[in-house]
């Protein structure tokens, strides 16, 4: 997926972003292992399952948008 994003909270830049969405079973100890060794906490605050963010919660465009062909 191909997107041309407007300044949010998490960029204030007009930028492009591309982006898949990937399906895997995982079980739930899984997510506690993927989140001990990442190493990319500065882009991603937190990894969850879909079942587990908030409407209030704050995702980036791009994964909203993704979330669209689920």
């Amino acid at each position: 997926m191909h997107l041309k994003l407007v300044p949010d909270y998490f960029l204030p830049a007009f930028r492009e972003e591309y982006g898949g969405l990937y399906g895997i079973r995982l079980q739930p100890e899984d997510l506690l292992k993927i989140d001990e060794y990442r190493s990319d906490r500065d882009e991603i605050e937190r990894i969850a399952l879909l079942k587990d963010i908030s409407a209030e919660e704050r995702i980036a465009e791009i994964d909203r948008e993704l979330l669209n062909y689920y």
